[in-house]
């Protein structure tokens, strides 16, 4: 078992989206991630996100207060903030579809997520909350099942334009920091906890689409990758713009 470094910029403009062995550079097999992989936070956001596990546990030490880290994956569901480009994938594909638009797909789709209804993300909160077997531990909270990219864009598209194939469109430019498989194993909690998942995304999805349909969101998105492109954290991308969908269809 290895645990590599991030993908290089030089890998990303070469299109080689998988991850290598370290060691020998020949392919390898990717695993969900347990509570106790290394940890080594690759972005100021993965940073603070570590650092408050480390305050709270030092804290809980400190004062005798009993401290229990829960690691949220990919939290979906009616609520989320639709006009935010950052609040996650799934509802930024919504709002591109209910505009009109095709939903960009980045490197070559094959990226996998593991996204958790946020009604599943309250039970297990409230499981650690109530059980004293989650005292000083720490779990992930997610489902477990790798979804891709393009098989979830596959998805939103089918259950708008009842049309699994329209309106996508790959794109092969990648995120700088953008780790390549991202799922949780989620036996401990499992174990101690007697957590595990019901609400599966797909069959959430319909709830979720009617949701933001009803809000009023504005699409940031092209936006963001401005951002990312002036911050050189989008890889390639040779022209000043990304390339966006609105461009793109005209």
């Amino acid at each position: 078992m290895v645990y590599p470094p991030s993908r290089n910029p030089h890998q990303l403009k070469d299109r080689i989206w998988d991850v290598s062995c370290p060691y020998c550079g020949k392919p390898i097999s990717w695993l969900p991630t347990d509570e106790d992989s290394p940890a080594k936070p690759g972005s100021i956001y993965a940073l603070t996100k570590f650092t408050q596990e480390e305050l709270c546990r030092n804290v809980g030490r400190a004062f005798g207060i009993p401290i229990t880290v829960l690691r949220f994956f990919n939290v979906c569901g009616p609520g989320q903030a639709p006009s935010n480009p950052y609040t996650g994938v799934l509802t930024s594909f919504i709002v591109k579809y209910l505009e009109g638009e095709a939903i960009d797909v980045y490197e070559d789709g094959g990226e996998t997520r593991d996204f958790i209804h946020v009604q599943d993300v309250v039970r297990a909160c409230l499981l650690a909350l109530t059980n004293d077997s989650a005292d000083w531990e720490t779990f992930n909270v997610g489902t477990g099942i790798a979804l891709s990219i393009l098989e979830l864009a596959n998805l939103v598209s089918k259950q708008i334009l009842c049309n699994a194939s329209s309106k996508v469109q790959i794109l092969p430019i990648a995120r700088v920091g953008d780790i390549r498989h991202c799922v949780a194993d989620n036996r401990k909690a499992q174990r101690l906890l007697g957590f595990r998942a019901d609400n599966q995304i797909v069959s959430g999805l319909p709830e979720l689409i009617r949701w933001v349909a009803s809000q009023t969101p504005i699409d940031m998105s092209d936006q963001a990758s401005r951002e990312l492109v002036a911050r050189g954290l989008l890889v390639g991308v040779e022209n000043e713009d990304p390339p966006s969908s609105e461009k793109q269809q005209k």
